[in-house]
């Protein structure tokens, strides 16, 4: 896909370096628009600080410029490990895979970077799901908390009530039980994830987090 027009393709696109009086200032764009941009000055550093700030401050407008296009789906960043973590601490707000692909991807063959894509996008969306079953374990109102009985977890689901649900993988005979039970959290707005049958023994085969 081509960058959308608010995102410069490049840090001198975004502005560039002035050196006055033998000092790096650092600037940055702000603006709807690239053509209307104004400069927005944060004062002299040393070089290596000034253009640090300057890549972060130009990461953060990379953010906020592919925020329409990505509407909410998941970024997975590539490149230098220290620009990674520039770009999580510039964007806060975005919806940024844990994982990321240290080093260039201009020279990786497309099928690579789908099986990195998908097994980080697999890798958050268990973690994702061990953090829900942690909170289910940890609930004090056990009254929102419901597992064990697929059929029971299927007609509170089915009325709307789960907010986030989770599954044990491998469950054979009660698959389409618990198929159900996920459709139609998923249905009314809920989360639905599957995690490894060793990590919710104790569940058999699954446990819920109502709404109320």
């Amino acid at each position: 896909m081509a960058l959308p027009a608010k995102v410069p393709e490049s840090v001198e696109a975004a502005g560039g370096f002035d050196k006055p009086d033998h000092d790096l200032e650092n600037r940055s764009t702000a603006g709807a628009g690239t053509g209307a941009m104004k400069a927005v000055h944060f004062g002299t550093l040393s070089d290596r600080e000034a253009a640090r700030q300057y890549v972060y401050h130009f990461l953060g407008i990379v953010g906020r410029g592919l925020k329409e296009t990505l509407n909410g789906q998941p970024l997975l960043l590539a490149g230098v490990h220290e620009e990674i973590a520039d770009y999580r601490r510039a964007n806060k707000d975005a919806n940024i895979l844990d994982a990321a692909i240290e080093g260039s991807v201009d020279f990786m063959p497309l099928d690579e970077i789908a099986r990195r894509s998908s097994d980080a996008a697999r890798e958050q969306f268990v973690n994702s799901g061990r953090t829900v079953l942690a909170e289910f374990r940890e609930m004090t109102d056990r009254g929102r908390a419901m597992g064990g009985d697929p059929h029971a977890v299927l007609r509170v689901a089915a009325a709307g009530r789960v907010h986030q649900l989770c599954v044990r993988a491998g469950t054979g005979v009660q698959e389409d039980l618990l198929n159900a039970a996920a459709a139609e959290t998923i249905a009314h707005g809920g989360e639905v994830y599957v995690l490894p049958a060793d990590e919710m023994r104790d569940m058999n085969p699954l446990a819920a987090i109502l709404r109320f």
